[in-house]
């Protein structure tokens, strides 16, 4: 949640609650409004915690307990924030970080560990258990990417399967993946148009949960733009998705 106006988190969330009740899935609005995890010190900044916390809270009465994502860089936080959100998302340049994953899992909450870049497949399965081991049951994770060297990612769909036979659910970020990191100067560039085209790939691979950045003006967004998909553009994907291997309800 970059430094936009309450206007345009309501349009979005609007909009995007209406295309998951029209097909009937389940919608999860996710925003950072304490980001650490920029491209430079001079990327766009964020709203901050108080401030954050409160419009999330906003947002769930607005849109009658609508399930509610955030990032958490620090220990500290993982609890207030579950207090107000019912995921929690462990950034991929701290998804080994031990005290914060047993922060994570002790919050309560669901939770998302991205994977970092260069890790293999199964290298992930230590530091999940670990959030198992506070007895937070079975955490989502955030789908595959690597590194592809020069600021791309790559999706590599064995590591897919090869995530699956941990035992752990599996989510697809098909907006990160198309992401530049950095892009040459002080913000991350994307990929937009391929964005769409690897959500359908994942879903024939079986992955039945989808991460999905979206703006309804992308290329004015003050933070990912590039890489977001427009929210009347979203409104097909779905309808396309469900036929192809079917996405969570």
């Amino acid at each position: 949640m970059p430094s936009q106006s309450w206007e345009h988190v309501l349009t979005v969330v609007e909009h995007n609650v209406q295309t998951a009740t029209n097909v009937s899935i389940q919608f999860v609005h996710m925003s950072s409004f304490d980001n650490a995890s920029r491209s430079s010190n001079v990327s766009v900044g964020v709203v901050g915690t108080g401030r954050g916390l409160e419009m999330l809270k906003e947002l769930e009465k607005e849109f009658f307990n609508c399930p509610l994502l955030t990032n958490v860089h620090t220990t500290g936080k993982c609890q207030s924030d579950s207090e107000v959100v019912n995921i929690l998302q462990n950034p991929e340049l701290l998804c080994r970080q031990e005290d914060l994953l047993l922060a994570v899992g002790e919050a309560g909450v669901a939770t998302i560990v991205k994977i970092g870049q260069v890790l293999v497949p199964w290298d992930m399965k230590n530091n999940l258990d670990r959030i198992e081991l506070v007895g937070n049951g079975r955490p989502l994770r955030c789908e595959w990417k690597t590194s592809f060297g020069y600021n791309a990612l790559i999706g590599e769909f064995r590591a897919r399967q090869i995530k699956a036979e941990t035992g752990y659910a599996i989510v697809m970020n098909a907006t990160q993946l198309v992401e530049q990191t950095g892009d040459g100067g002080t913000a991350s560039g994307g990929e937009r148009k391929f964005a769409t085209q690897l959500a359908r790939a994942a879903v024939a691979a079986g992955c039945g949960d989808l991460f999905i950045g979206t703006h309804q003006s992308p290329d004015s967004a003050r933070s990912d733009g590039s890489s977001m998909i427009n929210v009347l553009a979203l409104v097909k994907l779905p309808i396309d998705l469900k036929p192809i291997g079917g996405i969570n309800e």
